[in-house]
């Protein structure tokens, strides 16, 4: 799952993750057909060749805090956090920043590893899923897409009508990713970084991020349920969106990852059905459960268990709901409250 650009929202804002799934074929919401004729181009925007490939400077800076949407402005000031839009020293900056070594090498490995045939392939990817997203949520439009080098600061980031995504995030095997700081980036994060995750995990950011227009009011208990419900809303519009995509990739596992899972789902429901788990409110507790890590450091579960076991699970439950309710809608979901009745639509598989 997507480490830093991933947050679990638990009354207050928790780390965000991603997710592997549930099996419902015949969901009609699964089985949209798609007419190509429908499908709108996505409105991008090459942001790392703006700033690492400036024909002239001066007139480059005024480009980027020109572009439309404030994307400019976001970019420097929320992600790259490196002052005020309009500030000289802003933009000094940025060009100090495009300029450095270490930048230079990351934005090499950028266009050695994501051809611009790949990001058209990504561009179509997201093209359907966010058509399919719109079956479900027709006041949904299109975000534009903002491909960046962020300097290691964030895989993808939404806001309004914007998806930034760091093609930095997304070089694995690339040699240049083993000298990535070990201890922002352990091994197990590194092997994430595969260009096959980009567009699920784009897709499940900016769900998380317009999940909050649906459904804007506090839950009542910041507990584990809270959690695990979320995440499986999330993870269920993530599976409408891109229903053609393997499990195994959604959740970011291997094919040994992807099968312990399923063989221990029995287990893996005893561990987190204990009432101290499933009402816990202590926010370390259920962080073990959604981290990205080499498993689920939570409960009995032992070491060769799946990591991000909270997100499977949720989504498995999330599902479970869905498949009894053919006609519940994906805003429906979101707006439904009711963790107990979610819940009570899933039975483990013996």
């Amino acid at each position: 799952m997507n480490w830093e650009s991933k947050k679990i929202i638990i009354g207050v804002v928790m780390i965000l993750l991603f997710g592997a799934g549930c099996d419902e074929h015949n969901d009609p919401r699964k089985n949209v057909e798609v007419n190509p004729e429908e499908i709108s181009p996505l409105q991008h925007y090459r942001l790392d060749s703006l700033v690492f490939h400036p024909k002239n400077w001066n007139e480059n800076k005024n480009q980027i805090t020109q572009l439309p949407n404030k994307i400019g402005c976001m970019y420097l000031e929320e992600i790259m956090r490196m002052g005020a839009c309009q500030d000289s020293s802003t933009l000094f900056t940025l060009q100090q920043f495009a300029n450095f070594k270490d930048m230079k090498d990351l934005q090499i490995a950028i266009e050695k590893n994501h051809s611009n045939q790949d990001v058209q392939d990504y561009l179509s990817q997201l093209s359907h899923a966010f058509y399919r997203t719109a079956k479900q949520l027709p006041k949904e439009k299109n975000p534009q897409i903002i491909f960046m080098n962020s300097g290691l600061a964030v895989a993808s980031y939404a806001k309004d009508n914007n998806l930034f995504i760091g093609l930095d995030y997304y070089l694995y095997p690339d040699p240049l990713v083993k000298e990535f700081p070990s201890d922002r980036f352990p091994q197990y994060k590194k092997k994430n970084m595969q260009k096959q995750y980009l567009v699920s995990n784009a897709v499940f950011n900016w769900m998380s991020a317009r999940y909050n227009d649906y459904d804007t009011i506090p839950p009542e208990k910041n507990d584990f349920l809270n959690a695990l419900i979320y995440t499986g809303k999330i993870m269920y519009a993530l599976d409408v969106a891109l229903p053609d995509m393997a499990d195994s990739t959604k959740m970011m596992w291997t094919a040994q990852e992807y099968n312990w899972a399923l063989e221990n789902e029995l287990n893996i429901w005893k561990e987190m059905a204990k009432q101290e788990v499933m009402f816990g409110t202590k926010p370390e507790e259920i962080y073990k459960w959604f981290v990205e890590a080499p498993f689920t450091n939570a409960g009995n579960l032992p070491q060769n268990s799946s990591p991000q076991l909270g997100l499977w699970m949720g989504w498995k439950i999330v599902g479970a709901y869905m498949e009894k309710n053919p006609t519940v809608t994906i805003e429906q979901l979101w707006k439904e409250r009711n963790n107990q009745k979610i819940l009570s639509s899933f039975k483990p598989k013996i």
